[in-house]
């Protein structure tokens, strides 16, 4: 079992003079199985829940003195299948690299608008009929083994362009995660 954050943004096809996204920070948790092929080289399978999206703050010139921001927040089931390479014993523990393909299947999709224009105010839409289902993308990533506790950080860059944003581009998930556990077996 392992429970982290998640560090999320969106990340558009082509260059545009559109505001770039911020990072949307969530949660990540689930289990996972390491299985020991030959020496040092093992398969890892995950499956984890995964909070994604991103924020697009701008200040439209038609708002006079106010803001408007825009937050995509994406509930996702990722499933890595990672090769695993155990590296050298660091202290008490032993450090790991991992590297392969995920498959996230998108289990929810809102747009949240909100103006900021001396007051609050804003609603939320699904935008799940706007994007793809399934996301397909690369993981890399390094991990710290100590008895049944394991800790890991690593990369998920999003292959599919999943949604056309605001301006006319598509864009694709990026996310960083955090996380710690322990082995049950």
């Amino acid at each position: 079992m392992k429970i982290g954050a998640s560090l999320s943004t969106l990340h558009r096809d082509r260059p545009t003079s559109e505001v770039p996204y911020d990072h949307r920070s969530g949660i990540t948790g689930g289990a996972y199985l390491v299985q020991p092929l030959r020496g040092r080289i093992a398969a890892q399978f995950e499956m984890l829940f995964t909070e994604k999206g991103a924020a697009l703050p701008f200040n439209p010139p038609s708002l006079i003195q106010g803001e408007m921001s825009i937050r995509y927040k994406f509930h996702y089931m990722d499933v890595p299948i990672l090769a695993r390479v155990q590296g050298p014993r660091v202290g008490g523990g032993r450090l790991h690299l991992f590297a392969g393909p995920t498959v996230s299947l998108r289990l929810s999709a809102k747009q949240q608008t909100a103006f900021l224009l001396g007051g609050a105010a804003g609603f939320e839409r699904d935008v799940g009929s706007e994007m793809d289902r399934m996301d397909l993308g690369m993981t890399a990533g390094a991990g710290l083994d100590i008895g049944r506790a394991a800790f890991d950080v690593r990369y998920t860059h999003g292959l599919n362009d999943v949604l056309a944003d605001l301006a006319g581009a598509r864009v694709g998930n990026r996310n960083i995660l955090i996380t710690g556990g322990f082995r049950v077996f």
